[in-house]
């Protein structure tokens, strides 16, 4: 799941199938190129620093995330704990 894209955005952030939420191909100066967050309030902490530089980051995104963060931290502590992606999944969805 995307969250928001480059082709609209200075962002690019995603749901990774490993069970976290990734900003790819990151411009904030010293940081890694890939931004990894294990929950969603440090995902938004992230974008925030990414607004501070004056990096263009939709609302939506912030949106997305806060909309789907009881299920995505639920599913990222499952797979983190060891469970298969896919059996996590429906199990957080519940």
């Amino acid at each position: 799941m995307s969250y928001a894209r480059k082709s609209y955005c200075d962002v690019y952030v995603f749901l990774d199938v490993g069970g976290q939420l990734e900003c790819c191909m990151c411009d904030l100066p010293d940081g890694p190129s890939t931004f990894v967050a294990t929950t969603t309030d440090a995902m938004l902490a992230h974008l925030d620093a990414h607004r501070a530089a004056g990096h263009d980051v939709p609302d939506e995104t912030y949106e997305g995330l806060r909309a789907e963060q009881r299920v995505n931290d639920r599913w990222m502590g499952l797979v983190a704990g060891g469970k298969d992606p896919d059996e996590a999944w429906e199990e957080a969805a519940r």
